[in-house]
């Protein structure tokens, strides 16, 4: 009785909610987007920008926070903690908080070619949100139940019937005040990070939901491209839908990077990593650029970026050996004239 007494004194009116979309659960690896994952913090005494710096995202329940490179949770804040040093405390060996190289995003950033390649990372991670489709994994061309809809491919095809994306909400916390069932219905999946949620049709997905929010409703206003959401709400629905949809991002740009911004990613820290290990630069820079123009983030620690440069090289290697055999194939068949 006493901790709920105590817990209901921190209660604070929620923020207006700004972005709610992401693409891939990498970027919780940006800052910015860990920042927004607090529109429904309630403990005044504690800052979400803190939290948010030092690698927490809310998981929407009661006071606790998770960070994303550790995995470790923290609660039942006291006036006066402070969020780097309870990281610390908890969980003494997270790289995130130790000396170790992460795919970090942070927003207070130097005014170097560091700051600018992170800055970059926030712009670009926030264009690809509001301007572009999440990417299909997987084609595939009908639904296995009876709602058919031929529509060439599905993002999470494993998610595709009711059944399995019910499966998914195991763990789903009943106090984020949104039922499962109808967030099955309009096509999500839970995606076990704190209320984020996934369409297996379109990819799109949302977070940071409220009690009232129509899951349907939200999918089509935010995802209003989403072939399965328009066979649920139809088309007419849909058109009215996207005057409500929030303002799209104010950067106008292409989606592939230029030359000058690829040349910023040598200055990560993950890119002087790898240098310093005897990686190639360029091989370095051309395996971020493709990833960040797939995806919009980078990878979480340096194991996986070591991976990604491999298999960037790997497949260089590949295409310039098939190149070269259908050279010579097609040198072999050149018949020389008489």
């Amino acid at each position: 009785m006493e901790e709920l007494l105590q817990w209901s004194t921190r209660q604070r009116p929620p923020e207006l909610r700004r972005e709610r979309r992401f693409h891939c659960q990498t970027a919780l690896l940006l800052e910015c987007v860990r920042r927004q994952t607090f529109a429904n913090w309630p403990v005044a005494f504690v800052d979400p920008d803190q939290l948010a710096k030092a690698g927490f995202f809310y998981i929407q329940k009661k006071d606790h926070v998770q960070c994303f490179f550790c995995h470790g949770i923290v609660g039942f804040w006291d006036p006066g903690d402070q969020p780097e040093l309870e990281h610390r405390r908890h969980f003494p060996k997270c790289a995130f908080v130790g000396d170790v190289v992460t795919g970090n995003v942070p927003v207070l950033c130097p005014a170097d070619d560091t700051g600018r390649v992170f800055r970059l990372l926030s712009e670009y991670h926030a264009f690809r949100v509001t301007s572009t489709r999440p990417i299909a994994k997987t084609p595939v061309h009908k639904y296995q139940d009876d709602a058919q809809v031929d529509v060439g491919q599905l993002a999470y095809p494993q998610f595709n019937t009711d059944a399995s994306r019910k499966q998914t909400f195991t763990n789903w916390e009943a106090e984020v005040g949104i039922s499962t069932h109808a967030l099955v219905a309009a096509g999500f999946f839970y995606t076990g990070i704190s209320d984020w949620v996934q369409c297996f049709h379109c990819g799109g997905g949302l977070f940071c939901w409220r009690q009232g929010d129509d899951p349907a409703t939200d999918h089509a206003r935010y995802y209003p491209c989403c072939p399965f959401i328009r066979t649920q709400k139809g088309k007419d629905t849909i058109s009215r839908m996207k005057d409500d949809n929030i303002p799209p991002s104010a950067i106008i740009r292409p989606i592939l990077l230029s030359e000058e911004e690829a040349n910023l990613f040598l200055a990560l820290p993950f890119a002087k990593k790898l240098i310093a290990m005897g990686l190639s630069r360029t091989s370095v820079k051309e395996a971020f650029r493709l990833l960040v123009e797939q995806s919009g983030t980078l990878c979480r620690t340096v194991t996986d970026a070591l991976e990604l440069v491999f298999e960037y090289e790997e497949t260089q290697t590949q295409q310039r050996l098939a190149s070269d055999a259908a050279s010579v194939l097609q040198r072999s068949s050149v018949q020389v004239p008489e």
